[in-house]
């Protein structure tokens, strides 16, 4: 009898580790964007970042970094993501206050994100809306996942 509980035991554990919320499991991980503008596809801004579990059973972002600014968005601009994704498409959201030529902040300049996961890379478009005209822009969004090891919660 014990053997028989023991068994059913582990089968039942094995059954509910496969029950949790997979959906979004193909976008954890650390992840390079590029984000680009007009015909060519001239790279306008570049970060990374990583997806992990959100504690909702949603997609969190953590570990983001600006890696190529474009004179709205630079390195050591505070940027707040949101994200919400399925199994095959994401969107999000950056936000960063915007400065005036004096340093003056004038409101926000949000860029938001929209793209679709295929062979492994995610692809689609991007916006960004700001008080500062120069800054408003929209174009192509490529996004490749960065071999390593799995991202945690920070």
């Amino acid at each position: 009898m014990t053997k028989l509980c023991t068994a059913l035991l582990l089968v039942t554990a094995i059954v509910l580790a496969g029950c949790g919320n997979s959906k979004n499991e193909s976008l954890y991980g650390t992840w390079s964007a590029t984000l680009m503008t007009g015909q060519a596809n001239t790279p306008n801004l570049a970060f990374t970042a990583g997806f992990y579990p959100g504690t909702s059973g949603g997609v969190n972002t953590g570990n983001f970094r600006i890696t190529t600014g474009n004179g709205c968005f630079g390195p050591d601009t505070q940027v707040n993501t949101s994200m919400s994704a399925s199994e095959t498409d994401l969107s999000m959201a950056l936000m960063s206050a915007a400065t005036d030529e004096s340093g003056v902040v004038v409101g926000s300049s949000v860029i938001s994100l929209q793209g679709s996961m295929v062979n492994g890379s995610v692809s689609g478009t991007w916006t960004m809306t700001s008080p500062v005209a120069l800054c408003n822009a929209s174009g192509n969004l490529t996004m490749t996942r960065i071999p390593g090891p799995a991202v945690t919660r920070p």
